[in-house]
């Protein structure tokens, strides 16, 4: 088997292909720019990354194919591992620009800053009456 034609294996077209690993990276990258993500969540890149880096391995890179693939399995479980802890409302919000749609959080009328907003109020006093 050619290495070019794992691209066209049924199960990787079915799961999205090459693609979806560059949309997931391309996800990712807008993800841990965004400020409203939890720098505890940011972290999980960066320790992939030094994890790899570092001369401790869970299969020796001296075996042949199997430890090269250990790595790049270990990098897209981070990436996965990532966006599964970010706030799902910020993924999809970015997914919808990834996409070309308009993010749901914006279409909607009620965030539009130029929209008059008609509420009513209440004041509730907590303090005990004398």
């Amino acid at each position: 088997m050619r290495w070019w034609r794992i691209a066209t294996n049924p199960h990787v077209v079915r799961a999205g292909g090459i693609w979806a690993v560059f949309k997931q990276l391309r996800l990712a990258y807008r993800l841990l720019r965004d400020e409203r993500v939890p720098m505890l969540t940011k972290m999980v890149l960066p320790a992939t990354l030094v994890y790899l880096a570092s001369p401790l391995d869970l299969l020796p890179d001296l075996i042949p194919i199997v430890g090269q693939v250990d790595d790049i399995g270990l990098v897209i479980l981070g990436l996965i591992a990532f966006v599964k802890l970010c706030p799902q409302g910020l993924v999809a919000e970015h997914e919808a620009e990834l996409d070309g749609n308009e993010p749901r959080a914006k279409t909607n009328a009620r965030s539009r800053p130029d929209e008059p907003v008609d509420v009513r109020y209440e004041w509730v006093d907590e303090r005990p009456r004398r």
